[in-house]
């Protein structure tokens, strides 16, 4: 039987050296695309195209576009706008993904350009939600109303959005496979934190507030955050590690191998802190034991973080 060319092959289908794409640069085309359509891809310009959020549909000259939403949360008119943009440039429905996204569905390729500039009016990203990226942070939909709920976990979830959405080049370039992350602030969201790349549990230590550490899908947490890590400025290291070890050590090669769970699995070199040099607080991203495991949260925090 005669071989398939490949370059016959649906968008959707064909394979590429995403290493030599990353090399080259990601910025997609758009306006190439709004002026000669679907005809105009390629299988390198389609993996660009999906770090914008566009993914080619079987049909061809139809895309979905996967937009951001933090936490899942949306304000009545961001609502409208996108029922209004649905109904110009998709197929007048919208669907909600299992990370809290939003899809459209049957955008036609001329017209993907105006829908993202519209979609961008209402404040929206549709900015690293496909490939290998830092995808849209997953938060607890309870949080600051549950009876159980520790407290309102709503600005780490858009301090850890903003910080990854304003490295995402850099990170786009670099990482080998998707991330996910999760945010958790009730005991009935805390097991989608524990099984994610990189999960927040809310917690109450003593009079403070701050988040367990899980990592790489975990049976226990990596770490205790303390001590104003429901802020920017004390979560400042720990967004680090997808940019920098998941990216060096992550699987290039294989299937699509959680990063963060292979890159617990090495060897550590050095640690990498979140905020443990002296009279700062306490608490190692990914833990301090010689090795990394499903099981690296044993042990017990000493005053600098590190196990004993």
């Amino acid at each position: 039987m005669a071989s398939i060319d490949a370059t016959t092959q649906p968008l959707w289908r064909q394979k590429t050296d995403l290493e030599r794409v990353k090399r080259e640069g990601l910025d997609a085309d758009l306006e190439r695309l709004e002026r000669e359509g679907y005809e105009s891809l390629t299988a390198e310009e389609f993996y660009r195209l999906k770090l914008s959020g566009v993914c080619s549909q079987r049909t061809a000259g139809l895309h979905m576009i996967r937009i951001r939403v933090p936490g899942g949360r949306l304000t009545a008119p961001q609502l409208r706008g996108m029922r209004r943009i649905s109904h110009e440039f998709a197929d007048g429905e919208a669907h909600i993904t299992t990370r809290q996204s939003l899809e459209l569905h049957s955008v036609p390729s001329r017209l993907v350009r105006g829908a993202l500039g519209e979609i961008s009016g209402l404040g929206l990203s549709t900015r690293s939600t496909c490939g290998h990226t830092v995808r849209n942070i997953v938060a607890c939909t309870h949080s600051g109303v549950a009876a159980d709920a520790v407290f309102d976990t709503w600005p780490t979830v858009l301090a850890l959005d903003d910080f990854f959405l304003a490295r995402a080049g850099r990170n786009n370039a670099r990482l080998p496979r998707r991330v996910n992350i999760s945010v958790a602030g009730c005991h009935t969201c805390m097991p989608h934190a524990q099984t994610s790349d990189i999960g927040f549990t809310a917690v109450r230590l003593g009079s403070e507030d701050g988040f367990q550490l899980w990592c790489a899908g975990s049976h226990r947490p990596a770490a205790v955050l303390r001590r104003g890590t429901r802020t920017p400025r004390g979560l400042r290291r720990l967004p680090r590690a997808p940019g920098g070890r998941c990216a060096r050590g992550g699987p290039r090669t294989r299937g699509p191998v959680a990063v963060a769970r292979h890159v617990a699995a090495q060897p550590r070199r050095s640690s990498s802190c979140l905020d443990c040099s002296r009279g700062k607080r306490a608490g190692h991203i990914l833990g301090c034991s010689d090795r990394l495991s499903r099981t690296a949260g044993q042990g017990r925090l000493c005053p600098r973080g590190r196990r004993k």
